[in-house]
């Protein structure tokens, strides 16, 4: 889909993943708008599940207002799942938040510099955000 609209083929994608860097063809740039249209999308999709989680977790920490002992029972079972397990399956938004700043910021779109994208606190940052529950902010825009 993003490749047509783009007029470029799969073989164009790969001979400029090939090149060096440093070499520039005509197709660099139709690939770096396509990597662009990809990455705005991923970004869209980062920022709404973050916004979505973070008002979840907001709705979580309200006072409950049932008067049924079953109920409360209910409530409070869905506010520990929603405070403890949500945190942990959001965990990847940051990893791709970093690479997506990465890759807008710094990179200019470019898929061949991906070897300069080192995040080496990735695990201590995994970890602090799974010990304390922090879903992972937003990406920057």
């Amino acid at each position: 889909m993003f490749i047509n609209k783009h007029n470029l083929t799969q073989e164009h994608v790969l001979r400029f993943l090939r090149n060096d860097p440093s070499m520039t063809s005509t197709v660099d740039k139709p690939i770096k708008k396509l990597t662009c249209d990809i990455a705005s999308l991923g970004h869209y999709h980062a920022k709404r599940v973050s916004h979505l989680s973070s008002e979840l977790m907001m709705q979580s920490l309200s006072t409950p207002t049932f008067n049924s002992a079953k109920l409360k029972k209910k409530d409070l079972q869905q506010k520990h799942l929603i405070q403890n397990v949500l945190p942990k399956l959001l965990l990847p938004l940051l990893p791709i938040n970093k690479y997506l700043d990465f890759l807008g910021y710094s990179a200019d779109f470019d898929l061949r510099l991906n070897f300069k994208h080192n995040n080496d606190l990735l695990p201590l940052q995994l970890c602090w955000n799974a010990l304390w529950n922090k879903i992972p902010k937003e990406p920057k825009a």
